[in-house]
Parts: C-alpha cells; structure tokens; sequence
C-alpha cells in the first residue's frame, strides 16, 4: 500500500539579498518503486531554486516503473511572498497611515493654535529670564506709623516729614526735581517729581503698541494716568496668555510683559499698594528683610513723586522700618496744607 502520508512543510522565506532560502526544511520526495514500497528521499540544507532543479533532475534517471511524487512545500510564486514579508507590508501601511493622520493633525493644531503657542512659550520664557513678572502687588498690612521726633522737609511744592533728627544739611543736595538727602547715620534719601503722565507718554512713544490698539486691548482708562497705566503693567502676569487668547491680546500683553520686566524697580521680596489721602502708590522691597534700598512711588492728578531709601549708601545705616517709610509717605503734602493723618488711612480701599 503507498504512504501517502507526508508533512505539509511550512514554507521557506525567500531572502532577497542572498537569494536563499531563510528556512532550512528539507524537501521530501516519495517514489514508489516496482515491489511497491516507499522510499523517501531527503534533501537537508538550502532550497535554493538551482539545487531544487538538481533534484530534478536525480529524479529522471530513476527506472521507468518508479512514478516519483514530488511534494513542494508551496508554489514558487507564494514561497516569495513569505508571512513574514506580508506582515512587514502591513506594518508599513499602518505606519504610513500613523504618518499622514498625525501630519493632518499637526496642520490643523498649527492652524488654529500655531500663534497662540508661539504666545505660550514666549510668555513662559519671559518669566523664567526676568521672574519680576511674574509678582504682583499685594495689600501693605503693616499701616503703623513711628512717632519718633524728626523734621520736616519740602521739595517739590510739597513738604512731609522724616523721622530722623540727623538731616545733614551741608551734604544735602537738592535741584528743580531731585533732592537728595544725607543723614549722618549713613542713610539716604533721595526724592524725585515729575509731571502727570510721564510714564503713559514714555510708553506710547516707544512704538511697541499703538493707543489705539492698546484702548481695543485694554481699555481707555489705562491711558488716563500713570497710577492706572503702572498698576496695569504690575497685575500683569503671563498666566494670562493662553492658547485661547486672542491674537492682538497676546501680542498686547507681550508687550505690556517686556514693559514690566525693563521698568520694575527690584523687588525680590515683594511689590505693596500704598493709599494716602491725596497719593496712590506702589512700595517696592519689604524693608523688613533688609534689602539694599526701598523705592515708593505716589501718584497724584497733578504730580508724581518717587522716594528712594537707600539703605547701605554709605556703609552701615539705621534699620529702617516700615513704620518709618509709613510716616515719611503719609505726612506728604501740598505746602501749607498739614491735617491730621492715621494709621488707617495708609489701607488700599481697593
């Protein structure tokens, strides 16, 4: 009886490059000869097509009652196109596709948000260059004012007092809108005046943003004074920028950051509201941490005034409190005009 019993090899995976056959699975070949038995002949090691040919051609030289069955792994045609190779194939159309979905998708994040990115990062990398915008002004707690005996003095049109009896005149230097005041102690005082909306005409002129733009962004009042414009300028932060921020306000407050970031005066430990009865203002430095020097801007409809407290100008100097920067800030006054002041009237109302 014959065996007709034969394995049904896995095919072999044709490499392209050597032209071999990547698995080695010998080719069996059943003859069945006169007295009927099978015989199996096998061919181990390549399957290359020049040595399946050779077999072949053992083959015909076989007797002519031997009817040699020849059992190929698989058809030539699907030997080349192995499973390995059809797997690869698909994987590469799914990377394709990976491919053109995340390019389709990229496109339209660019197209909707590509700006307001740029406005993120920008905004991001603003505060980590200069981390004083990232501040913003805070309430001034400390309202007590020192009752230590002083002086007063006017500048400017306007007087107040110091609370230091030590004002060495001779070293006092004083001019139409700077006065600068030395105490022997070490401390300096300086004081500067400047007309109503310096700052505001400062900023238009630097081109950065048009008014017009500026009152489409951030109103008309900001252009009012230079309180409004500075306080403006402190509040903002770049958390306001964000990928839902509108072009023309993300390139506004852009500007307004690079402005905060070349015209805030150092205050590493903080920026305060000042509030009197005829000032708005703004403190820079806590004069509790002991910093070189404490700068206090006032606001008024008619005039600015800036003070200045260096503290180590001249080697050691007094502590100065804030009780002391206090009552320098509220005794300040239009010339001949002296009311009664309290602690409570330094609060912000805002």
């Amino acid at each position: 009886m014959e065996d007709h019993s034969c394995h049904q090899l896995r095919p072999p995976c044709l490499n392209k490059v050597t032209g071999q056959f990547r698995n080695r699975q010998p080719l069996r070949l059943q003859t069945r000869n006169t007295r009927g038995a099978v015989s199996q002949l096998t061919k181990p090691g390549d399957f290359a097509q020049n040595r399946v040919i050779g077999e072949m051609a053992m083959l015909r030289q076989l007797p002519d009652r031997a009817s040699p069955k020849v059992i190929w792994p698989r058809r030539i045609k699907e030997v080349a196109s192995c499973p390995m190779q059809r797997r690869g194939h698909k994987t590469a159309i799914r990377l394709a596709t990976g491919v053109v979905f995340l390019g389709i998708a990229a496109g339209a994040y660019a197209w909707y948000f590509g700006f307001a990115t740029v406005a993120v990062v920008e905004a991001r990398y603003t505060a980590k260059q200069v981390p004083i915008v990232r501040k913003l002004p805070v309430r001034l707690t400390d309202s007590a004012l020192t009752q230590s005996p002083g002086r007063k003095v006017d500048f400017c049109g306007y007087d107040f007092d110091v609370p230091w009896s030590d004002l060495n005149d001779s070293k006092t230097k004083s001019s139409p809108t700077k006065q600068i005041m030395h105490f022997d102690s070490g401390l300096v005082v300086a004081v500067t005046c400047s007309p109503p909306r310096t700052f505001v005409n400062i900023f238009l002129s630097t081109g950065k943003l048009s008014a017009e733009d500026f009152r489409q962004v951030f109103g008309q009042d900001a252009l009012q004074s230079d309180y409004a414009l500075t306080r403006l300028m402190l509040e903002t932060t770049p958390n306001r920028v964000t990928l839902r921020t509108g072009r023309k306000d993300a390139i506004a407050t852009l500007v307004m950051l690079m402005v905060k970031g070349l015209a805030t005066p150092p205050a590493d430990s903080g920026i305060f509201l000042v509030h009197t009865n005829e000032f708005e203002g703004f403190q820079y430095e806590n004069p509790a941490l002991h910093p070189k020097r404490v700068l206090v801007d006032l606001f008024a409809p008619d005039q600015s005034l800036e003070f200045t407290f260096l503290l180590n100008y001249e080697g050691a100097s007094p502590s100065v409190s804030q009780a002391d920067i206090n009552r320098v800030v509220q005794t300040v006054r239009k010339e001949g005009i002296r009311p009664g002041f309290t602690n409570a009237s330094l609060a912000d109302p805002n």
